[in-house]
């Protein structure tokens, strides 16, 4: 009986032994395993591995510089790269990175940062570039060892990116060689669901070329790929100042530089929304709305648009009507009113619905079209009677009707937009020109009639 006992309590002491040794083997395997990882984490063939999963992600060619680890946090000092697959991304480069790993999810074969800083982002952009269909969506980034598999798992993977901070952002942009401009100094933050970002951004100074420089209030959006929808973003003109809000889609399934805009503008000086050579004719601060739709530099862009503290000068016939009224007021017209409504495409501008007054003086009413540089357009111009008593026939043979305290006449606007020529001019001169004839014919008949009584009288006597 003892002996049976004793040979039982022997061998559970060696089943023991065995787990025991069985345990300790698994341990030494699992903490060899992870001390090896944690060593391939460090390597330079992890380095490599996720430089050209982050550049296939993105259509560079890329690299970080070493990468540093201080538990689940990884820094490296840059990632920078042009395009190749993604042509047009002329160059991303990010410096100081800052990211937050789940070791959890890496270890099932699956890349998720929680979090991730850049303290300079900059990345350079060429519109001409882009394709004419939508880029293929971010793959999932993949990274592990060589060896090492995948846990089964019927799950959703978690987005690559929870949270991305971008201190300071340097954004750059060119279309056609010429047509450039810039976002610099921004600081934005993005979350991921999973489907969507939310985007957010404040600070930073956008410039276009041919436009003023502009100051980001706020910025909050919704990216879900491959469109950005912009909830508002909100502009500011800092001398002389202005406003500018916005809202709608940039980027669609058929093209990425597809926009469809739509805001407001307020307090913004005329001549930012003027040829360079009519920016010296009218002044003044704009107020109103506009929609665009296209892909930049294309597109075509719409606004409903009024002037206040609006000053007309320097156009031809201002000058041709102070100079048969002897008005010098007309060579600068000072405007209580001035609205329209504009159409613009790349070869086109359209301006309906004009309407613009300078009390006491005249008013403008019509529409014009400017197409490849040349200028079409219809007007209504009433003068004030008064001061029409200076032009020789002109009530009489130009101007027709009265409506609004004004008397009206037709006038047709031709030849180029910079140096657009009118018929008033030539039909005032002619009209001048009829009256002094009718009034030397009126005086030759008078006198001739005086002359024949004359005549009678003494044939009389």
């Amino acid at each position: 009986m003892n002996s049976e006992l004793r040979l039982k309590e022997k061998r559970q002491r060696r089943g023991l032994l065995i787990l025991v040794l069985i345990l300790l083997l698994i341990a030494a395997t699992g903490l060899g395993a992870l001390a090896w990882f944690r060593v391939y984490l460090r390597g330079e063939a992890f380095r490599a591995q996720i430089s050209r999963d982050v550049s296939e992600a993105l259509g560079i060619s890329g690299e970080f510089t070493p990468l540093h680890w201080d538990g689940a946090t990884v820094y490296s000092d840059r990632f920078e790269g042009p395009g190749v697959d993604a042509p047009w991304l002329r160059n991303v480069r990010a410096d100081h990175i800052r990211a937050t790993v789940d070791l959890f999810q890496l270890a099932r074969n699956r890349l998720h940062l929680e979090d991730l800083t850049i303290s300079r982002l900059s990345v350079a952009l060429d519109f001409d570039s882009f394709p004419v269909t939508a880029p293929a969506r971010f793959p999932e980034v993949r990274f592990l060892a060589a060896g090492l598999t995948a846990s089964p798992s019927d799950d959703a993977p978690p987005p690559i990116v929870g949270r991305v901070e971008i201190e300071t952002l340097e954004l750059s942009w060119v279309a056609s060689g010429a047509y450039t401009g810039q976002w610099t100094g921004a600081s934005l933050e993005g979350t991921s669901d999973g489907a969507d970002w939310v985007v957010s951004g404040t600070g930073g100074t956008i410039e276009q070329e041919g436009w003023p420089p502009l100051a980001l209030d706020r910025l909050e959006g919704r990216f879900r790929d491959p469109a950005f929808h912009i909830t508002v973003l909100s502009l500011h003109r800092s001398e002389p100042p202005g406003r500018l809000t916005l809202q709608g889609q940039i980027g669609s399934e058929e093209d990425p530089r597809w926009a469809d805009l739509r805001g407001t503008y307020a307090d913004i000086p005329v001549g930012d929304f003027l040829p360079e050579d009519w920016r010296a004719r009218l002044h003044g601060r704009i107020f109103g709305s506009f929609q665009f739709q296209g892909a930049p530099p294309t597109g075509e862009f719409t606004t409903e648009i009024s002037v206040r503290d609006g000053r007309l000068e320097a156009l031809p016939i201002l000058d041709q009507i102070a100079l048969f009224t002897g008005a010098d007021a007309f060579r600068v017209l000072r405007l209580h009113r001035a609205e329209a409504s504009v159409f613009a495409s790349e070869d086109v501008l359209e301006v309906h619905g004009l309407a613009a007054e300078a009390p006491g003086l005249l008013a403008l009413q019509g529409n014009c079209e400017v197409v490849d540089g040349s200028i079409l357009g219809v007007l209504d111009l009433g003068v004030a009677p008064s001061q029409l008593n200076w032009l020789p026939g002109a009530k009489k043979r130009v101007f027709h009707g009265d409506r609004d305290g004004y008397r009206w006449t037709t006038v047709k606007l031709t030849g180029p937009a910079s140096h657009p020529r009118e018929d008033l001019t030539q039909r005032l001169v002619a009209a001048a020109g009829a009256e002094v004839v009718e009034g030397a014919q009126d005086w030759l008949e008078e006198g001739l009639k005086q002359a024949r009584e004359l005549l009678e009288q003494l044939g009389r006597e």
